[in-house]
């Protein structure tokens, strides 16, 4: 919680060369992207921006999608853990289901829109 994680990092840092040498449009997957507060909204740019200071890849696009609390693959203490945090956000609880909070039109416009773009962004970057 609160960075991306490490091998996800150190992959990028590894390739960032190749990445930096086309468009590329990073999908931030957090359920933050569910808060209707802007300045916590604005934390997940944030974590990106730090991300990519941090491997040297600056994405053309990004997309923030919520994701799901996938309460039935966690461990005791990520389910605990994770019940928790959903309770304090008035979330869901029931441990017994997953809950999904991707909103899959809005991601699919994003990677739409971002391929529609591609053309233009050849030979730019």
């Amino acid at each position: 919680m609160g960075h991306f994680p490490l091998p996800l990092r150190a992959f990028v840092k590894t390739h960032h060369s190749m990445l930096m040498a086309r468009p590329g449009l990073f999908v931030s997957v957090s359920l933050a992207a569910l808060e209707e507060d802007e300045a916590e909204r604005g934390a997940l740019d944030d974590l990106v921006a730090e991300f990519s200071r941090q491997t040297d890849w600056w994405p053309v696009s990004v997309h923030h999608a919520a994701g799901a609390l996938r309460y039935t693959q966690y461990d005791y203490f990520r389910k605990w853990m994770m019940k928790r945090i959903a309770a304090k956000k008035d979330g869901p609880t029931d441990t017994e289901h997953d809950h999904e909070f991707t909103d899959w039109d809005e991601l699919y416009e994003a990677v739409d829109g971002f391929l529609r773009n591609v053309p233009q962004m050849a030979g730019k970057i």
